[in-house]
């Protein structure tokens, strides 16, 4: 939905917003979630204004998000934001409840880190930040 994009933004900020620069992380350093490796132009001066923009075209725009129903948008979004657009609309296309949504997105992560054990490290955040996302998404969303 077109008015959620500010509240799944608010959401996904608090998880990405501080600047990181993990050796095991191969976007290195970060920025409001925004990733050198795939961001070149970002600085430590990285305004979250920027990032913003960045948000809307390259991950609530890329999949349609505005199109989404209420609360699957937020799902959606910060999925694309954490694994990719690539991902976020391929499970979109298994469900259109954001409940749904986001235990495949949990089942996703499982794989990832049986495919990749050293993502282990990672998993716990992962899990969490779904767990925080659905509360959040709750809190908003009529059942």
């Amino acid at each position: 939905m077109r008015e959620n994009f500010d509240r799944a933004f608010a959401f996904t900020i608090g998880a990405e917003g501080n600047p990181t620069n993990d050796p095991h992380d191969p976007g290195g350093f970060t920025i409001w979630g925004l990733a050198k490796r795939w961001h070149p132009e970002i600085t430590p001066e990285t305004t979250i204004e920027y990032a913003q923009d960045v948000y809307r075209r390259e991950y609530w725009d890329a999949i349609h998000a505005d199109d989404l129903l209420d609360g699957l948008d937020i799902a959606a979004f910060d999925t694309a934001v954490n694994l990719g657009p690539f991902v976020a609309s391929r499970l979109l296309c298994s469900t259109d409840d954001w409940r749904d949504y986001l235990i495949a997105r949990l089942k996703q992560y499982s794989e990832l880190v049986r495919m990749h054990p050293e993502k282990i490290r990672y998993f716990r955040g992962w899990a969490n930040r779904v767990f925080s996302l659905w509360a959040e998404i709750k809190r908003g969303v009529a059942t």
